[in-house]
């Protein structure tokens, strides 16, 4: 325990040392600067737009303060309730903007309700960004407002060439609210229908918050099941309306195909269907096959948004709409023009830093200037407007999943080799002015069947699944290529393959060697496995990748279920935390291929499949469970203290406590002089004492343990629990601090060494507590010290089984071989020490049960009887009473029968019989033998009675009592003596003496 203390102590000291350091620099007296950010939208319920804005705002705010330290301000999130009303909104706007605090606003939702607030950040001078509003009116003549969605101008575009380009309609029934929102769109929509060729057949309005809505919808469904047609429908408005219209569609028999705009984009749209019986029966019937703009998708989405997603749902319990990782974006904006404009390190009015702030957002109005975020680049055009894509989304089972054929714009048509072939291929397709590029989506799913050959020296494993597409069109998913296979796999034979209507389903099973940790994992608990691929001809921007949500049974959040665990081979250390799957860009060199020699960047983007096993093991993950170092600081510090106060070496509480009572009994020795010299008796308060009597001496030191406050069996505790602390918290520091900064071999070997030491600290404390609470205990009730030989074969014992547990799980090696091959030197070692071991334990529980002692007198089987000398771990010594001295084991005595004359009661009665002749009176007898019995010195209770009648005598007992069995033949000889002077002085003789003298015998 010595050296393990001086361990403790000297990383104790590190620990402190760099907690001291990391205190000074961080100087958290110094109080943080915070720059706050306002969040406004409905937040009267969770599932409300406000809400969803205020959640991921924090979510990022959260994680960029983790370095509020070192940048010296951080920032903090203020919210407000706008109630989606325009009304309401402004009043919040003018509270926001008269806040000095506040440089920046997320909101609103509605586009109505951001054009009336817009105003009032106009007028007053602060930026927002809108997650949602798409209404062109929002931006234009007001350079305050940015949104970081596409507006209405572009979505109305898009779609209406959608609806021409990659559905094939020629008509479409126009239906739209009054609302900014929706009349805005439909105007943009409809005139885009006439550039197209399109036409829209009929028209019609409708007055969002009218109390007669119901009623306009019956009159909307009556004219559209007049047409008797199947054009295409568009809804312009929003989903809270949308509901009931497409409710009374559905239910009048129209199976029209119906495109909507990105307010649909809604988890709660579906959600109010599930008041209807249909929809109860059939989960998305009302829904099904619905196509909306989606601003985006998590399961076509990058790399970036899937870990938003996955952080999203474990801070909060629900799954992120896309709204949030608008929001999320919103705030990284902010955040990024608040750190490059230095606004923390300027003294400067809010005036100016809300304007710094402003026109930094402005400078981003390029790509190559934009912030890469959850939902993409993140840049404006010169009115505020983001330059982002659409995806289109169709309803499936309540289910948003990407459409089979997506539009991208092009944003240089110097990046199209051949534009003539690629519109005939329908690579491309012309929309008024602009060109975009069709994408085809291959739904794309893994099944991951089996892991083996685990190999983490190599990080290599092989695995087993079954890999799936389901697409539309003559794509040749074939051709791609496993990026983290170790030797290349191809796509053969499919094990099975459907054509159903124009889809195409191909189905392969697969085995392969891949790389581990492709993606690099959190720390050094967990390892990356799984697979990714990505097409080698067909670049992102005409085929991408997409996780088939519909045809796969995806976990919620990706967290592993307990059936994921057959997986991995059994008796595995390792367990399935995650399996999630996403797409993402892999970017290709174009090696000097001519048809993408215009490329600037020189690469290629394509679509990156990956499905992902993150593995967890057990045992390190329970160990390294801190994430954050410095609480593992913390812990290292906490631990030294413990040390210090608790260890038997320092005692600095023991030491402390017994220093005040130095003090106090000092004051009172001056008290009771005083009170004498002034011949005034002390008064003592009742119950307040420090000490039993003012007479008793003062310590050697005034920190010398005289009255421990800490017992030895706390002390030891609690130094105990500060040593597996400090091997706690060193291991988090040394493995956090390594992870990612040397190689994963070095890392593994840190973490064995760690293996090792929790093997050997805990072995260390069971020996210790066994020194302490076994057998010092023994010894101290013995009155004996326990044989070294005890002591060495229980820490041989002790450390064996540490050996072989590190053989076996640190090692990862079969102990039965090992103990095979060791069998004749254990059956040696076990002979050898048998007998010894058996007499040790007899002694032991000769020493337990006390029932012979040191100074007892006993008699073994037919030995002779003799005193005890010394009872030892293996034999206990007697000395006869001819002097000879027997050691006789431990083991022999526990298991025959012995008397003992001493122990528990020293008093033994004894007795002889005295023959006397038929002729003496009874009477006389026993007043004569009486006395002589009694003037014996060492009897007591003496008794003589008549016993029986015999052919020649008359029997007499003679009864009496010693308490000193050692003294037991010589009082015995003086009572033959005491009696046969008695006899003699009355002349009587006894029987026996008569007839051992005829006989010429002498009987005692």
């Amino acid at each position: 325990m010595k050296t393990l203390f001086k361990i403790i102590l000297f990383f104790g000291v590190i620990g402190a040392l760099i907690t001291g350091y990391r205190f000074f620099i961080s100087n958290p007296t110094k109080k943080l600067e915070t720059i706050h950010l306002a969040v406004s939208g409905p937040m009267d319920q969770d599932d409300q737009a406000g809400t969803t804005f205020y959640r991921a705002a924090q979510l990022f705010l959260d994680q960029h303060n983790e370095s509020a330290q070192s940048r010296g301000y951080k920032l903090v999130l203020d919210r407000f309730n706008d109630q989606n009303k325009a009304e309401v909104a402004a009043v919040k706007a003018k509270e926001i903007a008269q806040n000095n605090k506040i440089l920046g606003v997320i909101g609103h939702n509605y586009s109505s309700v951001s054009l009336s607030a817009g105003k009032v950040y106009q007028q007053e001078g602060i930026a927002a960004i809108s997650p949602t509003s798409t209404s062109n009116q929002l931006t234009e003549g007001n350079d305050w407002y940015f949104r970081n969605i596409f507006n209405n101008q572009f979505q109305g575009t898009f779609l209406a060439n959608y609806a021409k380009k990659v559905m094939k309609r020629n008509f479409v029934i126009l239906i739209h609210q009054d609302q900014p929102y929706g009349a805005n769109l439909a105007k943009i929509f409809e005139t885009a229908t006439q550039q197209t060729g399109m036409q829209v057949r009929k028209k019609m309005l409708y007055h969002a918050k009218s109390d007669q809505l119901e009623q306009e919808f019956e009159s909307i469904v009556k004219q559209v099941v007049a047409l008797k047609n199947d054009d295409l429908i568009f809804i312009s408005g929003h989903y809270s309306e949308g509901n009931l219209l497409i409710k009374m569609l559905r239910d009048a028999g129209m199976d029209n195909q119906i495109l909507v705009p990105d307010s649909y984009a809604n988890p709660l749209f579906t959600k109010g269907f599930e008041i209807y019986p249909r929809e109860n029966e059939k989960p998305g019937y009302y829904s099904n096959d619905l196509f909306v703009a989606v601003p985006l998708l998590y399961a076509s989405s990058n790399y970036q948004a899937v870990k938003f997603y996955q952080d999203y749902l474990e801070r909060y319990g629900v799954a992120p709409d896309w709204r949030a990782a608008f929001a999320y974006d919103a705030a990284l904006l902010f955040a990024t023009a608040i750190e490059k404009t230095g606004i923390s390190q300027k003294k400067q009015s809010t005036k100016l830093s809300r304007t710094a702030i402003r026109d930094y957002l402005k400078k981003l109005n390029a790509a190559s200037q934009g912030l890469k975020g959850t939902t993409g680049l993140n840049y404006f055009d010169e009115q505020g407007n983001s330059l982002k894509p659409i995806t289109i989304g169709q309803y499936k089972n309540r289910i948003l999943i990407p459409a089979m054929t997506q539009l991208q714009p092009i944003s240089d048509l110097k990046d199209v080799p051949d534009l003539q072939e690629a519109l005939k291929d329908e690579l491309v397709i012309k929309v008024g002015k602009d060109y975009l590029y069709k994408t085809n989506i291959i739904y794309t799913g893994v099944n991951i069947n089996e892991v083996t050959n685990i190999d983490l020296e190599n990080y290599t494993y092989s695995l087993d699944f079954d890999l799936w597409f389901r697409y539309r069109g003559d794509s040749d998913v074939r051709d791609i290529e496993f990026l983290n296979a170790v030797k290349p796999i191809q796509l053969r034979m499919p094990s099975e393959e459907i054509r159903l209507n124009n889809q195409l389903y191909r189905r392969y099973h697969l085995v392969g060697t891949f790389q581990a940790d492709f993606i690099p994992p959190s720390d050094a608990s967990r390892h990356m496995l799984g697979v990714s691929f990505s097409h080698k001809s067909m670049p992102r921007k005409n085929l991408i990748f997409v996780p088939d949500i519909i045809g796969d049974d995806i976990r919620e959040g990706g967290k592993a279920r307990r059936e994921d665990q057959r997986i991995l081979p059994l008796g595995s250390d390792w367990k399935v935390d995650k399996i999630w799957s996403f797409q993402d860009i892999f970017p290709r060199k174009i090696l000097g291929n001519i048809k993408y020699i215009n490329e600037i960047s020189k690469r290629v983007n394509y679509s990156k499949f990956t499905t992902v096993l993150e593995i967890q093991n057990s045992v390190l993950t329970f160990r390294n469970s801190l994430s954050s170092l410095k609480y593992a600081y913390s812990l290292m510090g906490l631990s030294l203290i413990l040390g210090v106060l608790f260890h038997r070496r320092t005692q600095l509480l023991n030491r402390s406590y017994n220093g005040l009572l130095h003090l106090r009994k000092k004051a009172r020795q001056k008290q009771q002089e005083h009170e004498q010299q002034h011949a005034v008796m002390p008064v003592q308060k009742a119950g307040f004492s420090y000490f039993d009597s003012p007479e008793e001496s003062a310590p050697k030191s005034i920190f010398h343990v005289e009255k421990p406050l800490i017992s030895k069996t706390v002390a030891w505790f609690v130094t105990s629990v500060a040593l597996l602390i400090a091997l706690y918290a060193l291991e988090t520091i040394t493995i956090q601090l390594s992870f990612g900064r040397t190689s994963p071999n070095n890392l593994m070997e840190l973490v064995s060494i760690f293996d090792l030491l929790w093997w050997v600290v805990p072995t260390h404390i069971i020996s210790t507590a066994v020194k302490n609470f076994v057998w010092d205990l023994l010894e101290e009730k013995a009155n004996r010290k326990v044989p070294p030989f005890l002591r060495a074969f229980f820490t041989f014992v002790l450390y064996a089984v540490m050996l072989f547990g590190i053989i076996a799980f640190v090692y990862d090696q079969k102990i039965a071989s090992i103990l095979g091959t060791s069998g004749i030197f254990v059956m040696i070692i076990g002979l050898a020490v048998q007998m010894n071991i058996s007499n040790v334990v007899a002694g032991l529980v000769l020493n337990m049960e006390r029932s012979i002692r040191v100074d007892d007198w006993i008699q073994l089987g037919g030995m002779e009887e003799g005193k005890v000398l010394e009872i030892n771990w293996r034999t206990t010594k007697i000395v006869s009473r001819n002097g000879t001295i027997l050691h006789i084991p431990n083991n022999t005595i526990s298991e025959s029968e012995f008397q003992n004359y001493t122990t528990p009661n020293n008093v033994v009665c004894l007795w002889f019989f005295l023959d006397l002749d038929k002729t003496i009176p009874h009477s006389k007898v026993s007043s004569l033998l009486l006395p002589a019995v009694e003037s014996v010195e060492g009897v007591m209770d003496p008794a003589v009675r008549f016993a029986d009648y015999t052919h020649w005598s008359a029997k007499y007992i003679i009864v009496y009592n010693i308490d000193d069995y050692g003294k037991k033949a010589m009082i015995k000889a003086e009572i033959w003596v005491k009696v046969l002077d008695a006899l003699n002085r009355e002349n009587f003789r006894s029987a026996n003496m008569s007839l051992n003298m005829e006989n010429g015998l002498l009987d005692e």
